[in-house]
């Protein structure tokens, strides 16, 4: 840690702070040059497959996981072609199949400004770049009702494919007590205080310089003023590789999708009650 001092929630550092969340509006309004920057950055990525019935999806997009979904979420054709039908379809014990006629265009976290991911270290943040990596998931989770549609993709040939769905509850998975956890902690704002660590490590853009962070401690009655824009109701959750485990150390990721900003909250369980142990945006 560079300094360990008290950070005091001044005007200024909270709106370098807005700007950093996953879902918040940023206080300045972007040019005209940096909206085509970041028009030009998702198209360099996202094939219009609809445009070109002839031409296939540039390979390289099936390199990563995350180049692959998004194009799979944007194109009707492309993503029936990637899907293995009969899809197989669990639901509990029981398992069905899905025909190519009964699918429906599914755009997943494309609707939105963000995606999550649950990790057990920060180490794993790096599968998000390993070209090795060659099964993956997409999570729909319904914080409400604790269920969870589960999309399994392989890249098989080089190609990746969906080659599951499956309907389950999160009660008894790996992840199961963090989600139960972090349902109630996204909603109840007194329930969030008393899980957070006192004081909280930060990390975050310094209000005086563009290119540099800032590191300290945030105490608990701080916590309004920092807190990021937290996933409700629905979130979907991308998995890389292997899901995560049943460890007492979980890494929650929000993800922009087209502004690549992002905020990174570490919960440790100790004694039986997790806790927010740091704050990154």
């Amino acid at each position: 840690m560079k300094s360990l001092f008290l950070i005091v929630a001044t005007c200024a550092l909270c709106l370098a702070m807005a700007c950093c969340t996953g879902r918040t509006v940023p206080a300045e309004e972007p040019s005209g040059a940096e909206e085509a920057a970041d028009e030009a950055r998702i198209d360099s990525f996202i094939y219009d497959v609809e445009e070109d019935v002839s031409a296939p999806m540039p390979a390289a997009a099936d390199e990563l996981f995350d180049d692959f979904i998004f194009n799979f979420a944007s194109s009707a054709r492309l993503q029936m072609s990637r899907i293995a039908f009969p899809l197989v379809h669990r639901r509990g014990t029981r398992t069905d199949t899905i025909s190519s006629g009964k699918w429906e265009m599914n755009r997943f976290f494309m609707d939105r400004d963000f995606y999550t991911l649950i990790l057990d270290d920060e180490m794993q943040a790096e599968n998000t770049e390993d070209t090795a990596v060659s099964r993956a998931a997409v999570e729909k989770i319904y914080l409400e009702s604790g269920y969870i549609t589960r999309y399994d993709f392989e890249r098989k040939a080089g190609k990746w494919m969906m080659t599951a769905v499956c309907d389950t509850t999160w009660h008894g998975t790996a992840a199961g007590d963090f989600l139960a956890f972090y349902a109630r902690f996204a909603v109840d704002t007194l329930f969030q205080e008393a899980s957070i660590q006192n004081p909280l490590a930060f990390t975050g853009p310094d209000p005086d310089d563009d290119f540099a962070e800032m590191e300290g401690l945030i105490m608990a009655e701080q916590w309004a003023s920092f807190a990021p824009d937290l996933p409700r109701g629905t979130m979907y959750c991308v998995i890389h590789g292997a899901p995560p485990r049943s460890t007492q150390k979980k890494v929650f990721v929000i993800r922009g999708i087209a502004n690549g900003l992002e905020t990174s909250m570490v919960f440790r369980k100790r004694e039986g009650k997790w806790k927010l142990t740091k704050l990154s945006i």
